[in-house]
């Protein structure tokens, strides 16, 4: 446990030396990806100040919020199946992977039966890969003005992966461009606000933040390689 807990310092000392030198004064959120993390380990973390967890499958967001409550903010960062779209609904400060139009009236439609506005980020498949999901540059425009129609969803940025790769001039050309289409749909349109943008992992976070992330989704990192 002792380890993971630096290891989180250590990030959080990380995080702050990158943006003082490329002049960022804004926030970067750890996102804890609690993924089959032991139920103390997590408790442990947030008593040591993590505000954030996030998980990839829908049952086991709901197990995490049956356990901690209220006491953290909870993120669905992988694929949502719009059968469990309801078991969520209300519970979440963010779903990270909206990467369709039919996913995201489903999404609408349950929301507003449920009574409340659920904050989403558009998922981007910037680098072409066929095994990511997401929409494509080109599909964007469309989907963002789709999304203006509806009532009960609220877009707040952009998520997107680099390949997993060494290349460091491609992962940074990645996060470069998912910074870019955020900046031009705020500006496009004031009304969105955009204050998101969630990209960085274990293995390429040091240069999402110098890129402009506002979300970093930590695991393997904080965590420790584990058994899947």
């Amino acid at each position: 446990m002792r380890d993971s807990l630096n290891n989180y310092e250590k990030i959080l000392e990380e995080i702050e030396g990158i943006k003082k030198s490329v002049g960022r004064t804004d926030d970067v959120l750890l996102l804890a990806v609690t993924k089959i993390v032991d139920e103390d380990l997590v408790r442990d973390f947030i008593g040591y100040g993590v505000t954030d967890i996030g998980e990839n499958k829908v049952q086991d967001l709901e197990k995490r919020i049956e356990v901690f409550g209220d006491s953290v903010n909870y993120h669905l960062i992988g694929t949502l199946q719009r059968n469990k779209i309801n078991k969520i609904i209300g519970k979440t400060k963010l779903i990270h992977s909206v990467d369709s139009i039919r996913l995201i009236d489903a999404i609408d439609k349950r929301s507003e039966r449920e009574g409340v506005v659920t904050d989403f980020l558009v998922q981007l498949n910037i680098s072409g890969e066929e095994t990511k999901s997401g929409f494509s540059e080109d599909e964007l425009e469309g989907f963002v003005k789709h999304i203006k129609e509806l009532k009960s969803v609220r877009l707040r940025g952009i998520m997107t992966m680099a390949p997993h790769v060494e290349d460091e001039a491609l992962i940074r050309s990645v996060f470069r461009r998912a910074r870019e289409l955020k900046e031009k749909i705020q500006n496009d349109d004031q009304s969105l606000a955009m204050d998101y943008l969630s990209m960085g992992m274990s293995h390429d976070y040091k240069i999402a933040v110098e890129e402009g992330s506002t979300i970093l989704r930590l695991g393997t990192i904080l965590f420790g390689e584990r058994n899947y």
